[in-house]
């Protein structure tokens, strides 16, 4: 969950500038998922954090697990679905029409480029998160000299120690 927070925090940054910016002010999803449950800005954001959080989140480590090399693009693959997701069933719930082309062309192209940053995040922060950075494989050597290039080879930010310090 930890990595679903801080990409939605940074989609909810990018959102927030580019209401400042007053870029499409009509592709409000906050408002839009406020209006859906009839609770307001308020409830949007708590359900846009839980959505991002929880179910993102939470669905990313479920179906990942522990293929941690890459992750950065495959939290880019795997939001297209989520992005494709809110374009078949919450834009038209939401009264914008099937992938909110009630807006205009750029609501599609713009909720794409602000999930798959989301995506990068979430998948590089898990990455980064779910790492192990003391393990060794088979046939490892653990003696002093290795302990230091494993040391090495993670300040180079090499996530493990095969290449460097590992004989296989």
């Amino acid at each position: 969950m930890g990595a679903g927070l801080v990409a939605t925090i940074v989609m909810s940054m990018m959102m927030l500038v580019k209401a400042k910016m007053g870029l499409m002010p009509e592709l409000d999803p906050i408002q839009m998922l406020g209006n859906m449950t009839g609770g307001g800005r308020s409830v949007g954001w708590i359900l846009h954090f839980a959505i991002g959080t929880v179910l993102w989140g939470l669905l990313y480590a479920a179906i990942f697990g522990a293929h941690i090399r890459g992750a950065w693009w495959r939290g880019a693959v795997f939001v297209t679905g989520a992005w494709m997701l809110m374009m078949v069933v919450v834009m038209p719930m939401a009264g914008a029409g099937l992938f909110g082309l009630a807006m205009g062309i750029a609501a599609p192209v713009m909720t794409l480029m602000m999930h798959l940053v989301f995506g990068v995040v979430l998948g590089a922060t898990y990455g980064l998160l779910t790492r192990n950075p003391w393990k060794h494989y088979a046939g490892c050597r653990t003696d002093d000299k290795n302990r230091r290039a494993h040391k090495d080879s993670l300040a180079m930010g090499q996530a493990d120690c095969a290449e460097v310090c590992c004989v296989q």
